[in-house]
């Protein structure tokens, strides 16, 4: 980045809206391909520990404390992709909204 006669930072232009248009959608697609998966990972998980808990063994009982631990880690990235998801699903529709509206720039539009 280069300075202005001001001494401030100059602003590089933002890339066209169909460009953010198109990453948006692409990353949205992903979060939430990747949401399913963690969904689908969390299921399976608990039929595992539904399972090992039938069993009623001490080796079972130390199978279900591990597992019980993975499904905490896996709950708190599941729920931090769909905030992530969510987020752009947001971006997404604001850039969505200014391409409607005829706008090149999605930061001229004014929204109330």
């Amino acid at each position: 980045r280069g300075l202005t006669s001001s001494g401030g930072a100059e602003m590089s232009p933002a890339p066209p809206l169909n460009t953010l248009l198109e990453a948006a959608e692409g990353r949205s697609l992903e979060l939430d391909s990747e949401s399913e998966t963690l969904r689908d990972e969390l299921a399976a998980l608990e039929k595992e520990v539904v399972d090992k808990r039938a069993e009623k063994t001490i080796a079972a009982q130390k199978a279900v404390q591990e597992l019980l631990k993975k499904k905490e880690t896996l709950q708190k990235k599941s729920k931090l992709m769909d905030a992530a998801a969510g987020h752009v699903r947001l971006a997404l529709a604001k850039l969505k909204r200014a391409q409607a509206a005829g706008l090149d720039d999605w930061k001229e539009l004014k929204e109330e």
